[in-house]
């Protein structure tokens, strides 16, 4: 029996060893990670990681890890924007906020994004869409939003495939949408009537 307890606690020692070289190498490995890739990246694609599995509380960590490191990369206050809000009751837990409030840090976070990449339509596109999902809506606010996807049509550097794929006119018609909920019918007729007119080009 002796021997016995001797062998497990052999066996305990060893795998504890092993426990901590492994843990050693991780850490060496996310240390070469950081160095090689830059921090702000490093930590947004482990943030990523998280994220994409479940593990949002991580997922948290680490973008907050990422937006220290580099607070002027639109991709990550994006991919932090995203995060936070498809995981809202996780956030609203997390940073000890509640739903209203979220909602303001996470359009923060794109207003932050576009300031640092004023021309990208894809980002504006995927804030203004963001208030389809709220309640209550704050349709001042997404119509604003819709307007600057609108603005970005014309200059980002994609504008004329998007325009190809009709995707400028699908973002006319949702000002239309959102300016009937805020009773702004001019900008509604006028949004309309240009819609309108390019379906007669068209066709």
């Amino acid at each position: 029996a002796a021997i016995a307890t001797l062998a497990v606690l052999q066996q305990a020692v060893a795998i504890g060893r092993a426990a901590r070289t492994k843990a050693q190498v991780a850490e060496a490995r996310d240390l070469r990670g950081i160095q090689a890739r830059g921090a702000g990246i490093y930590w947004n694609e482990q943030a990523d990681w998280f994220c994409h599995r479940g593990f949002v509380t991580k997922a948290f960590e680490c973008y907050e890890k990422a937006v220290a490191a580099d607070p002027k990369d639109p991709v990550i206050l994006q991919n932090q924007a995203i995060c936070l809000f498809l995981y809202r009751k996780d956030s609203t837990a997390y940073y000890q906020l509640d739903e209203q409030a979220l909602y303001d840090k996470v359009f923060a976070l794109y207003d932050r994004a576009l300031r640092l990449d004023p021309e990208n339509f894809a980002l504006a596109t995927d804030m203004a869409m963001t208030y389809y999902s709220i309640k209550p809506q704050r349709p001042e606010d997404a119509l604003k939003a819709w307007k600057k996807v609108l603005e970005r049509a014309d200059s980002d550097v994609f504008a004329d495939d998007w325009a190809d794929m009709g995707l400028r006119r699908d973002c006319e018609l949702a000002v239309s949408r959102v300016s009937i909920c805020s009773s702004y019918f001019c900008t509604l007729f006028f949004l309309l009537h240009r819609t309108s007119n390019s379906n007669q080009v068209e066709t």
